[in-house]
């Protein structure tokens, strides 16, 4: 029973920042003031998929949990598999998070 409340927890959380990637996760790359023409190297890329995939990740994080709340396919591995999701969903949320602090 403690799992469906980590569960429930966790898609929440990852909800909340499913949208906040959306809305922020450009502003993030590309700076609230950035001069135009950009200057787009290969490090833009690279952040610019990265997140796109913290993105997908959160999605992937709800979609698993929404299974595990249904109690759709092995609950173990449908749980196991959302813990996972989330913690490298927000490890790639933080990484985006500190590259802006050095740039």
């Amino acid at each position: 029973m403690e799992e469906q409340g980590n569960v429930k927890w966790i898609v929440v959380i990852s909800l909340i920042m499913f949208f906040v990637t959306m809305a922020y996760g450009p502003t993030i790359i590309l700076g609230p003031y950035y001069p135009y023409p950009l200057s787009r190297d290969i490090w833009f890329y690279v952040w610019s998929y990265v997140n796109r995939i913290d993105t997908l990740l959160f999605l992937a994080t709800i979609t698993t949990g929404a299974l595990f709340g249904a109690r759709f396919g092995k609950s173990e591995l449908t749980y196991k598999l959302t813990l996972y999701l989330f913690i490298i969903s927000m490890g790639l949320f933080f990484l985006g998070l500190v590259r802006t602090l050095f740039i």
